[in-house]
């Protein structure tokens, strides 16, 4: 203990100042570090509450969306059969108009690439875009007509090459029945996979990635590389699929929602994915070199931060310390020099006295040297007055002695 304080009195106030902002610059960087650190650790939980809430609202969003199909069918499913019944159509010529207006007012806003009744009757189609069907075209033989039929009720195909465009679509489709249950044909609605894969991929988490639609057993409905659409099975390894994605995407089409961590082409990928009411899977791709871009961001900006503070620092230290070792310095300096009984008068004299007016421990100090100095001149002036009367008295005896000695000669 002893030891410690003796080096501790041996250091100047500037060393020890020096110790102290150096402690300080090394307690920073710690701290910038150790955030660095955390960093990738908070923004990992971020990124897994994010991209659950993500995908578990794009999924309603789906849902929604093929619901407001699903209603649409209805609709123009009961307004042909209010036609058809009444006499008001009796050709697919006829409903044009009817299913025109849903196409021109509809279309846009959900993604519509046609609208369209197929009638019992003759298998004729009645749309509502500019396509007239091929003479052999029979609505009754399409695969959207024979399932809605089936099952009786609002359903979603598989999707199929579309007669008109060529194109892979989905098609919503409803029977049209007569208020006593007879089958008066089929309403549908076709939606172009490129179209929904434009909204399924915009699906992101913090701006990073990309959504995806698979169906139940995997295919792929949406996705941004369209080679793999209607082609690919994310359960089935192939020049696309390597094994570790198709391991994901067995625990993908599980039912459940979550996320999956795997390697894609030589980097790791997670997906959050989720299943909807209407029969899909949606998938949010997040690759871990976003988390990376993101986070060496984060610290980049930490650590210009605390360049910035250490700086800062530096200069109020400086600025502090020069403001105790400079008055230091002067009071010593004076205090050397009162050490010699060196009291001609300099520049430190009138800086002591102006010190000396200010109530703080420098200002306490220089009042303290300058009553020592105004002490030891009085002292010293005191003593050279003594030293002079002692003369005067001392040449006054020795000139009463002279006389003495020249009166006892004369005797």
């Amino acid at each position: 203990m002893r030891s410690v304080l003796a080096s501790q009195s041996k250091m100047s106030i500037s060393k020890k100042l020096l110790m102290l902002a150096i402690g300080i610059v090394v307690l920073l960087g710690g701290m910038v570090t150790l955030m660095a650190f955390q960093s990738k650790s908070v923004l990992n939980e971020q990124v897994n509450v994010l991209g659950l809430e993500s995908v578990n609202s794009g999924a309603r969003e789906v849902d929604q969306y093929f619901d407001k199909l699903k209603t649409l069918s209805i609709s123009i499913a009961d307004s042909a059969a209010e036609l058809l019944e009444t006499g008001k159509a009796a050709v697919d010529d006829d409903l044009e108009s009817l299913v025109g207006r849903y196409y021109n007012s509809l279309s846009k806003d959900l993604n519509i690439l046609d609208l369209y009744v197929g009638l019992e009757t003759t298998g004729k189609l009645g749309t509502g875009s500019d396509w007239v069907e091929p003479d052999t075209y029979d609505a009754r033989k399409r695969p959207w007509y024979i399932k809605a039929v089936e099952e009786n009720k609002p359903i979603l195909t598989e999707p199929y090459v579309d007669a008109n465009t060529g194109g892979l679509i989905i098609t919503v489709a409803a029977p049209v029945r007569s208020s006593s249950g007879k089958l008066l044909g089929v309403a549908g609605i076709d939606v172009s996979l490129q179209d929904l894969s434009k909204m399924i991929t915009s699906y992101t988490i913090l701006d990073k990635g990309y959504g995806f639609l698979i169906d139940q057993k995997g295919n792929f409905i949406a996705h941004p590389k369209p080679e793999l659409v209607a082609k690919e099975n994310i359960t089935k390894v192939s020049s696309a699929i390597n094994q570790a994605v198709a391991e994901a995407g067995k625990k993908i089409l599980s039912g459940s929602k979550g996320f999956v961590d795997y390697e894609y082409q030589g980097e790791v990928r997670r997906t959050f994915y989720a299943p909807t009411k209407s029969g899909f899977i949606l998938g949010i791709v997040f690759p871990e070199s976003d988390l990376k871009s993101i986070v060496m961001g984060l610290v980049t900006k930490q650590a210009i931060f605390g360049i910035a503070a250490i700086i800062i620092l530096g200069i109020v230290l400086y600025s502090f310390s020069k403001s105790i070792i400079e008055p230091v310095n002067r009071i010593t300096a004076s205090l050397t020099k009162l050490g010699t009984l060196d009291l001609t008068k300099d520049e430190n004299e009138d800086w002591l006295k102006e010190a000396a007016k200010y109530n703080t421990e420098i200002g306490l100090m220089a009042s303290s040297a300058v009553k020592l100095q105004e002490a030891l001149r009085q002292a010293l002036s005191a003593i050279a007055d003594q030293s002079n009367q002692t003369a005067e008295v001392a040449e006054t005896l020795a000139s009463l002695s002279e006389e003495s000695v020249a009166t006892m000669s004369l005797q």
